[in-house]
């Protein structure tokens, strides 16, 4: 055409000034300009974006404690996959700790909030990297021209956020908020199985939702969530359970015995495997702790209800891990704790889930698994998308939505 097919879809644009590159990004179109006369002209339009278009593109949900935010920015970037080099400029310098909650929040906002709080600013340089650094210490260097009607004049006029292609979102996760049930209603088939389980959705006897989880237990066995595989619930490979909270799961099982024990379980990336107990009342029509207990649960035959455990995750001077099985208290298994030399990893943990300890065989029901610390959330992506046209995130609040197959449906089908 007119203009030789110059100008195409993603090739590189560069708006300079005697000499002084002002802007470099990429041509998203390229149309002849069209006046209000309504004549065309020998002048184009060329609408593109720069490196800056990331930030309205990743999102990310995350709670720092007071740190440096220079520090925070680098844990940030690694989040996202490193989409910009990053550097902070006198890095500390001039700089307060600060601490900041993002919460499904744009990158671009999420920078903005970090520079206001520690009293700095930011740019994006020419060749795509990030840089912090003390207000108002940084100039261009260059002088425009914006003398109105003056025919050398250098006013330019950059649009906020790109129109063309602003819906593309390849990558989409959609929250409901914490873990309430999500992962036992109709969800065996996120469970991983060791020992003698064989884990089910069970409909007929589920207290909430569509369904509960029926594990049958052949001797000792284990049901848990495995973050270290396929990326199970949306997270890999690991999940972050720093935030202490109180976990609570409702129970109901039947043994070839009238007592039956079953305790929480969890691992951490280093192979430390811990267990949680508390122990029942002594007698049938003695009370136990209003919390529950592991140890000591009434089989059905005996008392047909489903009991409450109530047990805590996260660190903190009150949930210490022991070396040996004490009541109340979370123990390891194949290793011994010594404090600030030989912990559990909260930070990354690995598996998540439940242990049946005895060789007796028999089954548990468990349902209303609620771990207020960890979201339900789920993702879904578009590889080709992403490769066309770079990483482009969106994401929802949908709290309505109670199980975490429904989670996965939806994102699949907003993503198509």
């Amino acid at each position: 055409d007119k203009y030789g097919g110059a100008f195409a879809a993603n090739d590189l644009i560069v708006v300079s000034i005697n000499g002084t590159i002002l802007w470099r990004g990429k041509v998203d179109i390229a149309k002849p300009y069209l006046p209000v006369k309504g004549v065309k002209t020998n002048k184009m339009v060329i609408t593109g974006r720069d490196d800056g278009r990331r930030q309205t593109d990743l999102s990310f949900t995350k709670k720092y404690p007071t740190q440096w935010a220079a520090d925070i920015v680098t844990d940030i970037m690694s989040i996202l996959g490193d989409p910009y080099l990053y550097t902070d400029a006198g890095q500390y310098g001039g700089e307060v700790q600060i601490k900041y909650e993002a919460i499904r929040t744009k990158l671009g906002d999420a920078l903005n909030e970090i520079c206001e709080l520690s009293g700095r600013d930011r740019l994006i340089d020419n060749n795509g990297r990030l840089y912090l650094f003390q207000a108002a210490s940084v100039d261009s260097g260059v002088d425009l021209n914006m003398v109105a009607g003056d025919p050398t004049n250098e006013l330019l006029t950059f649009d906020e956020v790109e129109v063309d292609g602003f819906t593309i979102k390849n990558h989409f996760e959609v929250h409901a908020g914490s873990v309430k049930g999500h992962y036992d209603n109709q969800g065996a088939y996120l469970f991983t199985d060791a020992g003698g389980a064989t884990t089910t959705d069970e409909i007929d006897t589920a207290l909430f939702g569509g369904s509960c989880l029926k594990v049958t237990c052949v001797g000792i066995s284990r049901a848990y969530l495995d973050f270290a595989g396929a990326g199970v619930c949306s997270y890999s490979p690991s999940v972050d359970l720093r935030k202490s909270c109180e976990a609570k799961v409702r129970i109901k099982g039947e043994t070839a015995v009238d007592f039956f024990n079953l305790q929480p379980y969890a691992r951490d990336t280093t192979g430390r495997v811990i267990l949680f107990t508390r122990n029942g009342p002594n007698i049938l029509a003695g009370k136990g702790s209003p919390k529950g207990w592991t140890n000591g649960i009434a089989d059905i035959s005996i008392s047909n209800n489903w009991v409450t455990l109530s047990y805590p995750l996260g660190p903190s001077t009150g949930n210490k891990i022991k070396a040996n099985q004490t009541t109340g208290f979370w123990h390891a298994v194949g290793w011994v704790p010594v404090d600030n030399v030989t912990v559990f990893d909260w930070e990354h943990v690995v598996h998540l889930g439940f242990e049946w300890p005895q060789g007796d065989n028999g089954y548990v029901l468990l349902d209303a698994w609620s771990i207020p610390s960890l979201q339900a959330h789920a993702i879904a992506e578009d590889a080709a998308s992403q490769l066309a046209y770079e990483l482009r995130m969106d994401t929802e609040l949908r709290k309505e939505i109670k199980s975490q197959l429904e989670l996965e449906e939806y994102a699949a089908a907003v993503i198509l």
